[in-house]
This record gives structure tokens, sequence and C-alpha cells, in this order.
């Protein structure tokens, strides 16, 4: 998963007696505090959201997945939270196996965007994040293999 270093700089001395709680590096004479961001956009989605967006995501998913004609999407409003929306893609050969996902309701094109931090979809049971282009592998992975489970 990418991650995402932020770095900020000033000129400072380590306090004696050991570091302070935060680590510091001594870089090039300065001194720099490190921050990494894991999964940025796994938070709650900014922006309006809305139940119609996420319908519209979660039918660009199926498609995009090559999955018209193969799978139902149903909702499940108990997995609403934070700008997300609860759906599980659920296969017509094996009704036992299937797929939550929680779609942001935002606009699909926030979703796809390449650049900034889109938010994530969160897809199987635990909620795994991922960007648009890799939560469609993703949801085939959990439908295929790891999606067998009672309704």
């Amino acid at each position: 998963m990418p991650v995402l270093l932020a770095t900020t700089a000033w000129p400072m001395r380590l306090p004696e007696g050991g570091l302070p709680a935060r680590e510091y590096f001594k870089l090039g004479g300065v001194m720099r505090e490190e921050l990494f961001l894991i999964n940025p956009g796994s938070g709650p989605v900014r922006g309006r959201t809305t139940l119609k967006d996420a319908w519209k995501n979660i039918r660009a998913l199926r498609r995009e997945a090559g999955l018209l004609g193969k799978v139902d999407v149903a909702r499940v409003c108990d997995d609403d939270n934070e700008g997300r929306y609860g759906f599980r893609l659920r296969t017509w050969s094996n009704l036992r196996r299937f797929c939550d996902v929680q779609m942001p309701g935002c606009a699909l094109a926030v979703l796809k965007a390449p650049t900034g931090l889109p938010p994530r979809v969160l897809v199987g049971e635990f909620g795994s994040s991922w960007m648009w282009k890799f939560a469609i592998p993703a949801c085939l992975d959990e439908l295929m293999t790891m999606g067998v489970g009672a309704a």
C-alpha cells in the first residue's frame, strides 16, 4: 500500500539527557521531524456524500470489474459509516460467495482522481482500504477466494 511521507524541517538542538518524545533525525545540519501517513483517504469522506452517488459508484465498480450479469448488488445499511455506504456483491453461480463493500458517496470523478488523496473504497469483512484502481481486483479476489461465508 502506498505510504505518503511529509517532512518538516527547522534548525534546532537535541535536548540534553536524550531524545524528546518524538524521534528527530539530523540531516545536513537541519533537524527533521518525519511524519508517515499510512492509507491516506481511508478516514471519513470529505465533502458532500449521497446514497445516490454511492449507488452510481458501486455500479461502475461492478461494470469495470466485468461483473455485469454475474453478481447482484444489495444494500447493507448497517455498514454505512462516515460518508461510505454499505453494499454486498453476491455471485449468481454460488450464493455463498460475496464481497462487502463500503463505497464512498462522492462523485465517481473524485474517487478516480489521479492526484491528491481520493477517498478509499473499503473492501471485505475487515474493510481493507483501496484506491479505486486497486479496489476492483480486491473485490474480484474477495469474491473468488475469501468471500465464502454464511449469508
